[in-house]
Formats: C-alpha cells, sequence, structure tokens
C-alpha cells in the first residue's frame, strides 16, 4: 500500500471515529418507569403492559422477575430492567453454577422476545444491610450473573447493576465536594471497578421530594420543582445549579471521580414525587407531583446533561406507574404513581397519547375544517441554531418514538427536505401524541407552539417551511404570508368582529413556563413588531383558549 493510499485510509478511519463519537454524545436521554407489584387491586400484568404501550414510556423497570409480567411485556419493544430480591444476592454469590440457573430462569427463557436490557442485583443494598451479610456479598452476585451472561452470549444485550440511595454520600454539598461514606469504601470501589470492566452504569435513587420535605426552611419548593429560581453556585467549581436532582447527580458523579472512576454514567434508578401524604407531609400534592415529574421529562428531553457533565444523557425511571396500595410507611408512600388502579391518569405530564382511552380523547379533524377551540400545534421555532433542532429531531424520532415514516424517503412527507420542515412534523407528532402540554413542546427550547394549523393535508406545508430560514428578521416572518408556521392566524370571538385577512398573524409567547402559579402570554403586537394589521387584542382574544390547552386539560 503506498502511503498516499495509507493516508487516506488513515483519514477516513479518523472520519468514522468521530462521527460515531458525535453520535454517542448525542444521544438523548430517555424517561422509563417503575412498575411495583404491591398492592392488592392493581390491573393484571397484561392489561399494565397494554396501559403502557399508550404512552410514550418505552423502559420500564421491575423490582422481580415476575414469570406473568414478563411474558406480558413480550413483543412490546419495551425495554426491561429486571430487578433482583436482595434476598436473592446470597444465591448468585455462592456459586457461578447457581447464577447461571437464575439468569437462563428468569432472563434468558424470556429472551428475545422481552427486550430484557439490564438487571438491578438488590435495592438500595448498602444503606439497607445493617448486619453486612447482603452488601459483602454484593460485587460478588453481580460477577457470577454477568460471567453467566458471557456464557449465553447475552453480556452485550444485558448489563448488571445495583441501585443505591443517596445515602451512601457522606456528603453532598457542594456538589463537588460529593463523598462517599467510609464505610462503604470497600464495597463501592469494587463495585466501580466491575461497572467500568464491563460497561455498565452506576444506580441512584435520587429523589429531590426528600431533600426539600426534610429541609423546607433553606431549599425552596422551586429549587426542587425545576422551577424558575435563584439557585445555588458551586463555590469551588464556579458551576451554577437551578434544581437539586442535578445538584443531587453532579455530587454522584463527583464521589465516583474522587475514587478513581470519573467516565461510570450514570442511571437514575428512581425519582418521583407524591401527590398526596399524610397532613404532617411537607410538599404532597397533585400539583406539586404535576410539576415535578412533567419537568424532569422536560429536563431530560432538553439533553443538557448537568452543570458538570453537560453532554451526558441521563436515563430516568419515574417511581411509579400505579399507586400502590400496600406499600408500608407514611401515606405519601402509597401515593407516587402517575395511574390509579383503575388506569386512570392520577394527573397529566403528557405521557400518555393523545387518543389514549385514559384521558379526553382530541377531536378529530379533516383538512379543510376548522379546529376545536384550543387545538395547538408543535413547529421547530425560527433563528434556533440547526444543531440543537437536529439534536432535538434525532429525539423526537429515536427516543421520543414520534411517527416519523412519512419523512424519510420516498415518505408522503419528504420533501421539502429541509431541517426546518423535518423537525416541524416530527416535534408535531411528538406533541399531538403526548398530550399537547406545553412541555411536550420544549425540544431544548427550538419548540413553538402555534394555534393555527401549519398542515397542508396531512403534511407541513413547503411554502410555510420555506419562510423559516433563520436569517430574516422576527418581523419579517409575521409579515409575510407565509409565516403561519412561527404564528398563528387571530380569530376573535366575537361573532361580530370582521376576520383578518390571510396575510394577518400574532406570535404567540409562552412567558412563564408554570400552570400553577399563573403564566402570561404576549404576542408580537405587543413588541411592537410588524403583525399585518393584527392588533394585541385581536391576538389576545385568539389564545383566550390557550393556558387551558397548555395546562394539560385542552
Amino acid at each position: 500500500m503506498s502511503f498516499s493510499a495509507f493516508s487516506k485510509c488513515c483519514y477516513l478511519l479518523a472520519c468514522l471515529l468521530i462521527s460515531f463519537l458525535l453520535l454517542v454524545t448525542c444521544r438523548a436521554g430517555s424517561v422509563g418507569v417503575n412498575y411495583g407489584i404491591l398492592g392488592n387491586n392493581l390491573p393484571p400484568p397484561a392489561q399494565a403492559a397494554q396501559l403502557l404501550l399508550k404512552t410514550s414510556l418505552r423502559s420500564v423497570k421491575l423490582y422481580t422477575p415476575d414469570q406473568a409480567t414478563l411474558q406480558a411485556l413480550a413483543h412490546t419493544n419495551i425495554k426491561v430492567v429486571v430487578g433482583v430480591g436482595n434476598n436473592v444476592i446470597p444465591q448468585l454469590a455462592s456459586s457461578t453454577s447457581a447464577a447461571q440457573a437464575w439468569v437462563q430462569t428468569n432472563i434468558a427463557a424470556y429472551m428475545p422476545a422481552t427486550l430484557i436490557s439490564a438487571i438491578s442485583v438488590g435495592n438500595e443494598v448498602l444503606t439497607t444491610d445493617p448486619t453486612g451479610v447482603y452488601s459483602s456479598q454484593l460485587v460478588a452476585a453481580m460477577t457470577n450473573v454477568h460471567s453467566a451472561l458471557v456464557n449465553l452470549k447475552l453480556e452485550n444485550q444485558v448489563l448488571v447493576s445495583t441501585s443505591h440511595s443517596l445515602s451512601v454520600l457522606s456528603k453532598s454539598f457542594p456538589p463537588s465536594a460529593g463523598t462517599f461514606n467510609a464505610t462503604f469504601a470497600t464495597p463501592v470501589k469494587a463495585l466501580l471497578n466491575f461497572l467500568y470492566a464491563t460497561s455498565s452504569f452506576f444506580m441512584v435513587n435520587a429523589y429531590p421530594y426528600f431533600a426539600y420535605s426534610s429541609n423546607p426552611k433553606n431549599i425552596s419548593l422551586a429549587y426542587a420543582l425545576f422551577q424558575p429560581n435563584a439557585g445555588v453556585t458551586d463555590l469551588n467549581t464556579g458551576l451554577h445549579y437551578t434544581n437539586i436532582f442535578d445538584a443531587q447527580l453532579d455530587a454522584m458523579f463527583s464521589a465516583m471521580e474522587r475514587l478513581g472512576y470519573p467516565n461510570v454514567p450514570i442511571v437514575v434508578s428512581e425519582t418521583g414525587w407524591p401527590s398526596a401524604g399524610d397532613p404532617t407531609e411537607i410538599g404532597c400534592s397533585v400539583a406539586n407531583a404535576q410539576q415535578y415529574n412533567g419537568n424532569l421529562i422536560k429536563h431530560v428531553a432538553s439533553n443538557s446533561g448537568t452543570p458538570l457533565r453537560p453532554s451526558a444523557a441521563i436515563d430516568v425511571f419515574i417511581f411509579a406507574l400505579f399507586n400502590e396500595d400496600l406499600k408500608p410507611g407514611p401515606a405519601s408512600e402509597r401515593n407516587f404513581g402517575l395511574f390509579n388502579p383503575d388506569q386512570s391518569v392520577v394527573y397529566n405530564v403528557g405521557l400518555l397519547a393523545s387518543n389514549a382511552a385514559t384521558t379526553p380523547s382530541s377531536p378529530s379533524t379533516t383538512p379543510g375544517q376548522s379546529q376545536p377551540a384550543g387545538k395547538t400545534w408543535c413547529v421547530a421555532k425560527p433563528g434556533a441554531a440547526a444543531t440543537d433542532i437536529q439534536n432535538a429531531l434525532n429525539f423526537a424520532c429515536g427516543e421520543g418514538a414520534a411517527d416519523c415514516s412519512a419523512i424519510q424517503p420516498g415518505g408522503a412527507c419528504f420533501s421539502p427536505q429541509t431541517l426546518m420542515s423535518h423537525a416541524s412534523y416530527a416535534y408535531n407528532s411528538y406533541y399531538q401524541k403526548n398530550g399537547r402540554n406545553y412541555w411536550n413542546c420544549y425540544f431544548g427550547n427550538t419548540g413553538v407552539i402555534t394555534i393555527t394549523d401549519p398542515t397542508a393535508g396531512s403534511c407541513l406545508s413547503s411554502s410555510d417551511m420555506l419562510s423559516l430560514g433563520g436569517r430574516a428578521s422576527l418581523g419579517e416572518l409575521l409579515s409575510s404570508s407565509t409565516s403561519s408556521v412561527a404564528s398563528s392566524s387571530s380569530s376573535s370571538s366575537s361573532s361580530s368582529s370582521p376576520p383578518p385577512s390571510s396575510s394577518s398573524s400574532c406570535l404567540v409567547v409562552v412567558v412563564s413556563q408554570n400552570p400553577f402559579l399563573g403564566f402570561s402570554v404576549t404576542t408580537a403586537a405587543d413588541k411592537g413588531l410588524t403583525t399585518g394589521g393584527v392588533s394585541s387584542s385581536e391576538c389576545l382574544e385568539a389564545v383566550a383558549a390557550l393556558p387551558l390547552a397548555l395546562r394539560g386539560y385542552g
């Protein structure tokens, strides 16, 4: 091979490597759910699996390898993390043959029909084992389980880890000072070595609710709920934190780095907020639970990582799928569910498809029909960075499970082949599917809600898409007759008011993202921008029904 050919080959390999690394770093985090069964009134597993398919949730974590549940999840394309009870750890640690038998019976027997992606050996073992019987055998059990997977050639499909509470840290504030409790030094070091060697992840149960409820005088509710607040700056690093969730994760990242393992990823195996509790329990309410989980989903979808790990794609499992009436402890423990046992929603965080039976269905229309009051759409925001839009598009069509078949080559909506056109189609598919909540149109601040149908037939209008080149000023876009993607044609609720001209439009901007403390709506006319003759009052009349849609009730 000549030097020139060798150089060319090296160049191509380098390009492929860079492309691979870019794909890896751009992977978006995902949102799954914990499926517990500590209830005497829960639906059978087959019904629970069908309920999951009506949501955007495509990963579920089980606490035991329940046969009926694993069978019910077969052929659903839902990723499953199978839990192992703490009491099974000695059995798995006793011998490789015992672990092999367990993996064959509880994992391999259900694959590939059931998409098992991980095994969580024990739950909060280090902090709930005062005698040390389980914790001293934890890594041995995990090693034997991994060896069994290797023997079955499943080690690349099924990873092995274990879940921890934040109590494994002796110090978590500021986040840069995160340190593991010295009591757990030996098992934690062995565990991190195992996770690193097997390319697995550290699982942590992170609950901002418990941090807030135990110290409400020093931790604000807004800081716990991802709401606007002054935040906290880590003086050691200069990093600024606007929510407890990120601070908790960065404390764990710092603790692992302090032990020499800076590159082990984190999966949040549990997080959530109770919708009800005992009279003495602080912060338990439907409003707070809806705010926390709704904002958490939006935070994960933004793919912003944490201040210390901004490129990290964080996968989270919300606790829990159902309210479980047999869970011991205070009332809050029985009220972490997204759904009631009768499969109705406890509150809406946009996970259900818009036509799911457990929520009011959205009125269906055909092109040319007038849209129902309060109906909204989501499109790509003019002027947003192309790289951010592309990442959000990848999320919508990937982890977000939007129906993007129409914008694939040969699809009905592939043309025009522009980023704005394809992103808007995908954004709107995801938005409509997940309940049309304002956070369903966030997309890392690259999406915008409109109250005028921007579609032509079943596709987004090509003329609308061409108007969003990103170079025109907002005023120019609004005054253009093809600006309806980023704006909404105003229509007065009064029958005496004449309809505006076809070029009249107004931009709707949601200023506050907290529907429980109230939010304001502003328009392009308020900002003094060209709006084709539409007054501010006309625009505000047009968005009169919008708050209901944004609150998730429209």
